[in-house]
C-alpha cells in the first residue's frame, strides 16, 4: 500500500507581534470533517457575551469530534507536538485527510481548535502549518 508523512507545525502570532508555538497540544488525524459551530462575532457584542459565545463554540465543536471518534476507522492517528510546536504522522496510506486539534488544547493561554484538510501522496511529505489564519473557531484568552 502506498503511504506519506505529513510534517506539521502549530503556532500562533499575538497582538503584540510575538509568535507562539504550540507545545504539548495533541494532534489527530481523521478521516473525513464534521460541521464546524458557526460563530458571528459582532463588534458591539459585550466581552462577556463574545467570550462565553466562544467558549461554547468550543466545547460544542470537542463534543461533534467526539461524536465521530466512536465511529470505525474515524481516528487514523494522534501525537503530541514538541516544544517547537511541530508534530509529524508517518506511514500515512495515500488519501484525503483531516488534522484536527480540539478542546482542551492552549496555547499561550488562548483556546485553540482547528480542523485542516490534508492531501496524503505516496511517498511525499506534506508540510501543514496550522495558525491564526485557519483556525477552524475563534480564540481567546481569560487575559485579554
Amino acid at each position: 500500500s502506498s503511504q506519506g508523512t505529513v510534517e506539521g507545525v502549530i503556532k500562533l502570532s499575538l497582538e503584540n507581534g510575538k509568535t507562539v508555538f504550540g507545545d504539548w497540544i495533541r494532534v489527530l488525524l481523521v478521516n473525513g470533517k464534521f460541521k464546524v459551530p458557526d460563530v458571528t462575532i459582532d463588534k458591539t457584542m459585550k466581552k462577556g457575551k463574545k467570550v462565553d459565545l466562544i467558549i461554547s463554540s468550543h466545547i460544542e465543536f470537542f463534543k461533534k469530534f467526539r461524536g465521530k471518534t466512536a465511529d470505525p476507522g474515524y481516528l487514523v492517528a494522534e501525537t503530541l507536538t514538541t516544544p517547537d510546536g511541530t508534530f509529524k504522522f508517518s506511514g500515512v496510506s495515500t488519501g484525503h485527510y483531516y488534522i484536527v486539534v480540539t478542546f482542551p488544547s492552549m496555547i499561550n493561554g488562548c483556546k485553540v481548535a482547528w480542523q485542516v484538510p490534508v492531501k496524503v501522496s505516496d511517498s511525499q511529505t506534506v508540510h501543514i502549518e496550522l495558525n491564526n489564519i485557519n483556525l477552524a473557531l475563534p480564540t481567546y484568552s481569560r487575559g485579554r
